[in-house]
């Protein structure tokens, strides 16, 4: 019997396996991407569980489904581990393991020179410096390095951030995980064993060491990272310096989201500074976000995406979701909170779509450039409230608060033992064509008349202070719309409403 292999197969599973279970079905689509083992072969996998990464069983795959590439048939509790239930979303990898290696026949009689033993006298996180017994004459492909390790690594393990593996005196080698990725914060952790291959060059050219870490999330070191104007999207965001914090929300969101897994949420604190940007968050393994801005002088962090252009300078990020310049977009089961910023963009400052929840503190906003309501809610959930105030400002945009598709947008929260109030203030000469509020295809408004409140520079804004049609609504605490913006009363085509 042979065991065959794969270059960095991995997947999730669908639907329930038990215990006892002889057969797993894989993500559609991904099981062409796993070894098809002839007769009397097999490959080696490992199930982790998705939320923690703490669980696992090691299986033997003895074959592939002729028909349903996707379906695989499995001998359970492999390398002393233990059957366990699996669930749809968990992890299936065909991953290098201890038995594995043992099977390795190796050149001449057993002795410690196949493998490279030592411990890491490094200092520094993100650098290992390390004597090992035997000394090699030279790196040769295949090498195995086992290390004790000194430091929990911060970010990558390269030369290029003063990092890297640096063995016996030679000059520092850059390690990666299995896929060929960088290591990220956590991936080795101070006082374990860890294992290393050497794997020659990379496709640019450079020498590298192969840690035996797959290319799945881990717990971020923090919840708290820093975005600043001095920063790089390449960095690691764990402090404000701009040696270590993220350029843009963007570049933030979308390194944290392929880097981590979080359940407790991540903060990012954002500097005061312009940012030529276009936030946008869809599904991720982070349960919810803060973006946090200056509360109290929102005016003092800037969000620029008044670009059309995408992925150029000056213009918003190839990471967007979205196809138009939002100021922050939200989309599928992403949950954040933003707060301490202002908004200037071409498309809507802001927008949550899919099953989106956004919710949006002390703010300033401004008319969008390419004519799109300022708030737009698309089948997503918006909540807009304030500790001190929200501002707008702008001479005309169609519509300050449009939802739709189902969407809902709801200002102010008061269940008798809860409030969340909010101010709203209107400056200089702000007009809405269409309506302050335009409710369609079953969207809702809500307005909170006893926690909300809004100003307004000279007049109210001139037009329509709503339109309600194609079953899209208004409700408030006690029926009352005429505490909406407007100098002209609402209209309600059937079957729109108001409550």
């Amino acid at each position: 019997m042979s065991i065959v292999w794969a270059n960095n197969a991995s997947t999730t599973i669908v639907g329930a396996v038990s215990p006892s279970a002889t057969q797993v079905t894989v993500s559609p689509g991904t099981g062409v991407n796993f070894p098809n083992p002839a007769p009397g072969n097999h490959f080696v996998a490992t199930f982790y569980d998705q939320a923690t990464k703490t669980h696992n069983e090691i299986v033997w795959v003895t074959a592939r489904d002729a028909v349903n590439t996707d379906l695989f048939t499995i001998v359970r509790a492999q390398e002393g581990t233990t059957a366990q239930t699996w669930n749809t979303g968990d992890v299936f990898s065909n991953l290098i393991t201890a038995g594995q290696l043992a099977t390795f026949q190796q050149a001449g009689p057993l002795n410690t020179e196949i493998v490279y033993v030592g411990t890491d006298v490094s200092t520094i996180p993100n650098l290992i410096v390390c004597p090992t017994s035997p000394v090699p004459g030279a790196y040769a492909v295949g090498m195995l390095f086992n290390i004790k390790i000194a430091n929990t690594n911060t970010g990558a393990v390269s030369p290029t951030n003063g990092g890297g593996m640096q063995l016996n005196g030679l000059a520092a080698v850059q390690v990666t995980r299995t896929d060929g990725s960088d290591l990220v914060a956590g991936n080795l952790v101070a006082g374990e064993e860890m294992t290393f291959i050497y794997n020659g060059t990379n496709p640019g050219g450079n020498p590298t060491f192969m840690a035996l870490i797959g290319p799945y999330l881990v717990k971020p070191p923090t919840n708290f990272f820093y975005v600043s104007p001095s920063g790089n999207d390449s960095n690691d965001g764990l402090s404000p310096a701009p040696s270590h914090a993220f350029r843009t929300i963007s570049g933030a969101m979308a390194a944290i989201s392929s880097r981590y897994i979080s359940q407790s949420g991540i903060t990012l604190s954002v500097a005061n500074g312009t940012y030529f940007d276009s936030p946008s968050v869809s599904t991720t393994y982070i349960s919810n976000w803060l973006v946090i801005g200056n509360q109290t002088s929102p005016g003092s962090v800037l969000i620029n995406a008044t670009s059309t252009i995408k992925g150029v300078s000056g213009g918003y990020p190839d990471n967007s979701f979205c196809n138009f310049a939002w100021g922050f977009a939200t989309g599928g089961s992403a949950v954040v909170t933003v707060v301490g910023l202002t908004f200037e963009s071409a498309a809507s400052n802001v927008g949550a779509g899919g099953n989106s929840q956004l919710t949006i503190y002390d703010c300033n906003f401004t008319a969008p450039t390419a004519g799109w309501p300022v708030f737009y809610s698309v089948g997503g959930k918006m909540s807009v409230y304030s500790n001190y105030q929200c501002n707008y400002s702008g001479a005309t945009a169609p519509i300050l608060f449009n939802p739709t598709g189902n969407g809902t947008i709801a200002l102010g929260y008061n269940d008798g033992f809860t409030q969340q109030p909010l101010l709203f203030n209107f400056t200089g000469s702000s007009s809405f064509s269409l309506a302050t509020v335009f409710c369609e295809a079953s969207g809702t408004f809500g307005i909170n008349n006893s926690v909300v409140s809004s100003t307004y520079g000279g007049t109210q804004p001139p037009g329509k202070k709503f339109i309600c049609q194609t079953a899209g609504g208004i409700y408030t605490d006690n029926g009352d719309t005429s505490t909406i913006p407007g100098q002209t009363a609402g209209q309600i085509i059937p079957p729109g409403w108001t409550q």
